[in-house]
Formats: structure tokens, sequence, C-alpha cells
């Protein structure tokens, strides 16, 4: 960071003390939740929806799912890419807490069409069971596409608060900020193998309200 240009080098072991003491405070605390998040979002859409299209039987060809997988991932990155584009244009920006509920409100949207639109049990294994509307395959795509715009709109105010309520500690901050995200990651991995879609579902709503 511009600001830590000139700070002089840390041991390990300082650097440890100062990650902790950073790790103690409010605003990092506060952050922790959304990090949380996101991480069990990056499990939801790199493992949970990639497998509850592949096991919804009742959704488009079995010869095309492989495409329609394809397909997810390159929706999902022009999402993404798009929301980036926006944010790096000189038009009128939001505020932070507006983007945040937007992004919120945005994923809420497309958590509910998931839950619609796959059976409970499509994340656990091949079901030819009937979800509450039949599943549309152009709305497969029009998920992970609003999902990547949602998380680039949520991780971009983020990323602007460390730096403003965390000057001089923004290495340390970024540090915690992606180890919350790596262990609810992990920790969503382990339970989705276990878990229906709609209990995978259900702590994404609460805490996205939470939040």
């Amino acid at each position: 960071m511009l600001g830590e240009i000139d700070k002089p080098k840390l041991s390990t072991k300082e650097m440890l003390k100062s990650t902790l003491s950073v790790f103690l405070m409010k605003d990092m605390i506060l952050l922790s939740i959304t990090s949380a998040y996101i991480g069990i979002q990056w499990c939801f859409w790199l493992s949970v929806f990639p497998t509850c299209v592949a096991f919804t039987k009742t959704l488009g060809n079995e010869n095309d799912k492989p495409v329609m997988l394809a397909l997810c991932v390159i929706f999902q990155g022009i999402g993404q890419v798009g929301a980036c584009i926006y944010m790096s244009m000189k038009l009128p920006k939001l505020r932070p807490k507006i983007l945040t509920t937007v992004a919120i409100f945005i994923q809420l949207l497309m958590f509910g069409l998931v839950f619609l639109m796959f059976p409970k049990m499509s994340s656990l294994d091949n079901t030819y069971d009937e979800s509450i509307i039949k599943p549309i395959v152009p709305l497969t795509y029009v998920i992970p596409f609003f999902l990547g715009i949602g998380d680039v709109m949520l991780k971009s105010p983020m990323y602007t608060l460390i730096i403003r309520k965390l000057p001089g500690k923004s290495a340390e901050a970024f540090a915690l900020f992606n180890f919350y995200q790596s262990l609810t990651c992990s920790t969503a991995f382990f339970y989705s193998t276990s878990l229906n879609l709609y209990w995978q579902l259900e702590p994404k709503a609460l805490v996205s309200l939470f939040k």
C-alpha cells in the first residue's frame, strides 16, 4: 500500500503480533462477517451450483450438460468483468452502503431462483424430482452472471473500507480477510457433500440479511 512504503520491515514475530492486534479490532470483526459470507458463496458457485446443474435430470439434454456447465463459468466471468469495468469507468459512483445493499439484493434474488428451480436433492445425487418451477436452461446462465456481478459489487466496498478504516494495517487486514474467506469456503466444501440444497441456501440467506 502507498502509505506503507516507508514503514520499517517487521520480523515474522512482529508481523504476527500486529496481525493479532488487527484480529481483535472491532472494524475487523465486523468485516469478517462479510468475508466469511464471501467464502461460503465461493463454495456455492464453484461446487454446489454446478453439481445441481449436472444432477438435475429434468434440466435440458444430458448430452449438453458439459457445455451448460462451461457456459455457467463463462457467464459468471462475464458478470465479474462487466462489474469491474463499470467500477473503473468515470461514471457516477454508488455509495458503498448502496452498492453493498444492491449486491445483497441481487444475490438473494439469485439464491431464490436456485431454490425455485432446482430440487432439494440435486446437490447430492442425480434426481428426477420436480422443483417448485420447471428448470429453465437460460436461467441457468442468468444466475451465475448476476452472482458474479454481486460478488464484485460486494468486494469492492469491502476493500475500500479496509484501506479507509485500517490505515497502516491494511496488509494484516487483507491477510485476515482472505483467511476468513478461505476458512469458510473450505468448511462449506466439507458440509456441502452432506446437506441438501435447501439447507445450503438457508445460511447464505441468513448471513446476507444479517449483514
